[in-house]
Order: structure tokens, then C-alpha cells, then sequence
């Protein structure tokens, strides 16, 4: 049996994981027994930094389940990270040999900084994913995003082929005509084309896309798209296949063909 001296913990609950500029940070602080139980009107401080470095930011007291409401302003410009802390202790303690004590919670809330788009190191090709396999009979749209890098040819175009492949034969074929303004900066854009999915493409189409730049690279993608297995006739509706059998049931073909 391993014996502790902890008596109880503070934990951070409904806290971010990032904040934002001029935007308070909001959360939560949870104060309970090292049995779980909530320890009400329990005085708990909010600490900023790390080591002996640390402020104190807030002096709380628990409400009547063991929760204290708290917000900090965020950090200025330039700094993008927030080192918090959570204790029943005002000041960083040791605890000693054989002293009862309680947990700290420690957290960073990180700047939430705005996605960058993706910047490819040389020039090429993407086909869009699907998430769901290709139903029989829809008209599916295709998108093909293009990156160009590095061409210094001031302006230009690209033929961009498009080949769908099913059971090693060509199903449909097209190209597009993209205009591109030469630049060392990264030119991008997407086209896209519609596909008829048949019964016999299943169970798996392949698309094929190539491009030739005025370097004479050649750019290329492919990806393979999943066909949900269906017949080739279309099968009776459940609906409709109740209603003739209805019919049959109550005006026998004798009776229908007499009428």
C-alpha cells in the first residue's frame, strides 16, 4: 500500500485551449478532496508564470459545490502563450516530509493563430477527397486544386487533362484551359468537372490529372474513389412493390382482366 500525504486537488475545467487578442479567458476551477468530494467556500488563487517567478493574478473563494468562476485579460502583443496556475497556496510551496497537501493545476493557453494556407515548395496537383462512396446514377463533382511555383514566364496557360479510369478503361476524359500570371509567388487555383457514375464503374473508379508548364514540368495527381455496388436495372421500390402486391391480393387477374 503507498502512502500520501495529499489531502486534495485543484483542477482546471471549461478552459480554453487558446485565447484571443482583446478577448477575456474565461474558466473554471474545481477544488476537492483527494476523494473527489467538492470542498465549498475554500479560498484558491490564480497564478501567472512559471517558478519562482510567478504573480498572483486572483484570490477566489469556492462557491458551495467547489467551483470558482474566474477571467484573466489575455497577454499582450507580442507575447502568444499564457502560463496559468490554480492553488490553495497565494505563493509557489515545497511541500515537506510528511505534510499534507494539495495538487496544483498547471496549464498554457496558446495565441489562436489564423490557418495559413497550404503553401506547397514546388508546383502540383490535388483531386478532392470524397467522404462517402459514389452513389449509382448521381452526378458527382470532381475538384482538382492547383498549385504553380517558380515559372517565370510572365503569363501563360495550362491545358489541365482529366482521365477517370474504371477496370483499367477510360469511362470519361476532358481538359480546361486554366490562365496563370507568372510570378515567384505561389499561383493557385481549382477547377472542376462532373461525373456520371455508372453501375459498371463500381467498385472503384480512378482519376488521373496531368498538366505540362511552360518549364516543361510535368505536374500530375491521381486518387481513387470508392462506387457503391449496384445493379445495373433499377430495383422496384419498396412503396411500389407493396402497392402490386395489394392489387394482386385484392383483384385477382381474373378479375382485372374481365374488367
Amino acid at each position: 500500500i503507498e502512502l500520501t500525504y495529499q489531502i486534495g486537488k485543484v483542477e482546471f475545467v471549461d478552459l480554453p485551449t487558446h485565447f484571443e487578442r482583446e478577448k477575456v479567458i474565461e474558466g473554471i476551477i474545481n477544488v476537492t478532496t483527494f476523494s473527489g468530494a467538492p470542498i465549498p467556500y475554500k479560498k484558491v488563487y490564480v497564478l501567472e508564470g512559471e517558478g519562482s517567478s510567478k504573480k498572483l493574478l486572483l484570490n477566489l473563494t469556492t462557491d458551495i459545490s467547489g467551483l470558482a468562476k474566474f477571467s484573466v485579460a489575455p497577454p499582450e502583443h507580442p507575447t502568444t502563450e499564457i502560463s496559468l496556475q490554480a492553488s490553495v497556496y497565494p505563493v509557489e510551496k515545497y511541500q515537506g516530509y510528511k505534510t499534507p497537501f494539495f495538487t496544483n493545476a498547471d496549464t498554457r493557453i496558446r495565441l489562436l493563430q489564423p490557418a495559413t494556407p497550404y503553401s506547397p515548395v514546388f508546383s502540383e496537383l490535388k483531386i478532392a477527397s470524397s467522404k462517402e462512396p459514389f452513389k449509382c446514377g448521381a452526378e458527382v463533382p470532381i475538384t482538382i486544386k492547383y498549385y504553380i511555383v517558380g515559372e517565370t514566364t510572365e503569363h501563360f496557360s495550362i491545358d489541365l487533362i482529366y482521365i477517370v479510369l474504371s477496370k483499367g478503361l477510360i469511362v470519361h476524359h476532358g481538359h480546361e484551359k486554366v490562365d496563370v500570371k507568372g510570378s515567384s509567388d505561389i499561383q493557385r487555383g481549382e477547377i472542376s468537372f462532373t461525373l456520371s457514375v455508372a453501375a459498371e464503374f463500381a467498385p472503384v473508379v480512378q482519376v488521373v490529372v496531368y498538366s505540362v508548364l511552360p518549364s516543361e514540368n510535368v505536374i500530375a495527381a491521381n486518387k481513387n474513389f470508392e462506387v457503391e455496388k449496384c445493379f445495373k436495372n433499377q430495383v422496384m421500390r419498396t412503396s411500389d412493390c407493396m402497392y402490386s402486391l395489394l392489387m394482386y391480393l385484392l383483384f385477382p387477374v381474373s378479375q382485372l382482366s374481365s374488367a
